[in-house]
């Protein structure tokens, strides 16, 4: 480890990411820091996968969500009082749906993601589309999350995987209100959806979302494979301040200007 103001030769030893036995005032802060994270910081991979269709009932729920989310639908089945929170993003999307836990038999429960239209049409959760899939572990992360509160950090990866572009926009309006509660958790969020981002800003502009709230890194690569981050305040107007690259998410304004060109024979 690179030596820090005074110290020219030390020894730094590490449990994990924790550094533990240092002189260093910076590194004694940074351990306390890090140690009082443990068992608050949630973190999901953009690659969901699917729950089993048959859920047995264990009694208790499980410790922590798994980076996959393969356990999400446990803790839907163990803890039935989530099932109104996390449905809610199903039944903002159009047409609406109903998210249910069924008992089967008296030995087993499934997932059903039914049309609020057709209330006795039930479809298994694991037959549905793969964007209503992918989003339930972020739906009860983002749900356990908010339980947590400040003390909880949520990170995902790609939440609006598979979904479509009406679906994000209510995924990101259901991120907005968990991100403008009382006491909210950090949620931090890698995404490549502009409808998403737009969806935040509009929650900003609309009064809905504190600005304060809201933190945008753009991530660039140039030629050379090398990385810079962007830090992007957005303003009450929902717009970002000084510091946002003009090129950033415009690929399809790009493309609907040379569409519109050749509508007109430009």
């Amino acid at each position: 480890m690179r030596a820090q103001g005074d110290y020219q030769k030390t020894e730094v030893r590490f449990v994990g990411l924790v550094p533990i036995d240092s002189e260093i005032s910076s590194l004694q802060a940074l351990a306390v820091h890090m140690t009082a994270l443990r068992g608050n910081i949630c973190w999901l991979d953009g690659v969901r996968n699917r729950p089993k269709r048959d859920i047995k009932r264990t009694g208790m729920a499980p410790m922590s969500l798994a980076a996959d989310g393969s356990n999400a639908a446990e803790f839907l089945v163990e803890r039935p009082e989530l099932v109104g929170a996390v449905g809610r993003f199903y039944a903002d999307l159009t047409p609406a749906r109903e998210l249910e836990v069924l008992e089967v038999l008296n030995t087993s429960h499934r997932i059903t993601l039914n049309p609020k239209a057709r209330t006795t049409f039930r479809i298994d959760l694991v037959d549905t589309g793969e964007g209503m899939i992918q989003v339930l572990p972020v739906l009860v992360a983002a749900t356990l999350a908010r339980e947590g509160g400040l003390d909880r950090i949520l990170t995902i990866e790609e939440p609006e995987s598979h979904l479509h572009t009406d679906a994000q926009v209510c995924l990101a309006r259901y991120m907005c209100e968990i991100a403008a509660s009382d006491n909210p958790p950090t949620i931090v969020i890698e995404t490549h959806s502009r409808a998403f981002l737009l969806q935040v800003q509009l929650a900003v502009a609309k009064n809905k979302l504190p600005p304060e709230r809201v933190s945008i890194a753009w991530i660039n690569q140039d030629d050379l494979g090398r990385s810079s981050i962007t830090a992007v305040e957005l303003a009450a107007s929902g717009h970002p301040r000084a510091g946002w690259p003009s090129a950033a998410l415009a690929d399809d304004l790009k493309l609907a200007a040379d569409l519109a060109r050749l509508d007109f024979g430009a």
